[in-house]
Order: C-alpha cells, then structure tokens, then sequence
C-alpha cells in the first residue's frame, strides 16, 4: 500500500465510513463460515486454502484449492524485479485454476497473515472480489460443518495479472516521500530489532517509521473489529 497521508486516508476509508457515531464498517472484506456454507456450491466461487501443504492433505474445507503462497515474495521493487514477481504471480495463479474473475474466498488455520498475505496477492494481480474466511479453518470445523481429504486438481487456466500499482510501494517511493506514513505491522520484537525472521538480511526497520502491529485491527483473533480502534 502506499505511504503518503492522503493515501492512508483512501486506505482506512476502504473499511470505514464515518458518521455521526463515528467509524462503521463499509466494506465486506470477509465473510463467515456460514455464508461459506451457503455459497460454497455457487459456479463461480473458489475456495483457496493457504495453509500447509500436510494441513492441506489431512483435511480441508470440500472443493477448497490449496494456495500456499506464505513464502512466494516480491524478488525487488524495481521494474525488473516486479515483473519477474508479476509473471510468476500469473502462473501460480493460474495453475490454481483462476482467471481473476471469480469471487474468491481464502482461509487458513485461524484468521491471520497467511490468508492475508494470498489475499493482498490476489487484489495485488487484479482479482476484483477477495474474502477472507472470519476464524478460517477452525471456525469451520468448529461449526461441523463438512470436510475432506481429497486433493483438488483444478485445470490449469490464464489469468492475466493487471497489476494494481497503487496496493504497492518501491522501495524508491518510501525513500524519496518524506511526507509518508510509515507503518510497520511487524511484531515489536522485530520492529526494535530484537527478533528476525529467516528472511530478514538484516534486522531493524525503516527509519521514522511507527509502530502498529497487525494483530491490533483483529477482535479475538477471529475476525477485523468494527472500529479502527
């Protein structure tokens, strides 16, 4: 997402619209498992599971298609490196069965980054209607509703990435705006340097930029709260 001011403004009005009670939820960026349920039989949903392959394997929701893309990252910001990112997004996507036209919900075990991250993806490359499941995968169980084990193999299609530009900022962007918004979402172990992942070459974070932790914008881990705080 972009940084600057007026984009954080765009960005928080996505999912708030304000009145005289203040901030109230406007866009449906989730649904739960018993909208799931009722809609999961419809021809043009598709369900993508964004667990583990082994979770995958054990059990998942009927008709779910397994997309893992926790550990698929941007290779560079530059043109060189988003494009690469863009071609091998069309692939994947497109093994997956999708074309980018569906309406798209994505669970995982909880509710959290891995569904999040395949959603970001998906509105990254185009897709216009991407839900996450409220509580993913235990919520569905917990609800008995049905499952299975066996492994959809959907047929291979085209989907066509239209990058939208503006869910994402180079690195030449944040270094060169000094009127931008700096959020880090990242744990504060890692945002004081005190932690990494495997992935970081370097621990630390980007200079001026505030911490705001993403589990903050969940209410009990299940689902996005109705306020921004």
């Amino acid at each position: 997402m972009r940084t600057g001011s007026n984009s954080w403004q765009h960005a928080r009005s996505r999912f708030y619209s304000k009145n005289s009670r203040g901030y109230e939820k406007e866009l449906k960026v989730t649904v739960s498992p018993d909208w799931l349920e009722h809609h999961r039989s419809s021809r043009n949903l598709s369900i993508l599971d964004a667990r583990s392959r082994g979770a995958y394997r054990r059990s998942h929701i009927p008709g779910a298609i397994h997309a893992d893309l926790f550990h698929y990252f941007v290779p560079g910001t530059d043109r060189r490196g988003l494009q690469k990112f863009q071609n091998g997004l069309a692939t994947k996507l497109g093994n997956m069965g999708l074309t980018g036209k569906e309406t798209m919900v994505v669970y995982e075990s909880g509710f959290g980054m891995r569904a999040a991250r395949v959603g970001w993806m998906l509105e990254y490359a185009g897709a216009g209607k991407v839900r996450l499941l409220e509580g993913g995968f235990k919520a569905w169980r917990k609800s008995h509703y049905p499952l299975e084990n066996r492994i959809v193999e959907p047929e291979q299609k085209t989907f066509q990435v239209r990058p939208v530009s503006r869910l994402l900022a180079t690195a030449d962007e944040v270094r060169s705006t000094r009127s931008a918004l700096i959020l880090d979402v990242r744990s504060e172990g890692e945002f004081t340097g005190k932690e990494g992942r495997d992935c970081d070459k370097r621990r630390g974070r980007i200079p001026h930029a505030r911490w705001l932790e993403w589990t903050r914008f969940l209410r009990d881990g299940e689902k996005f709260k109705t306020r921004p705080w």
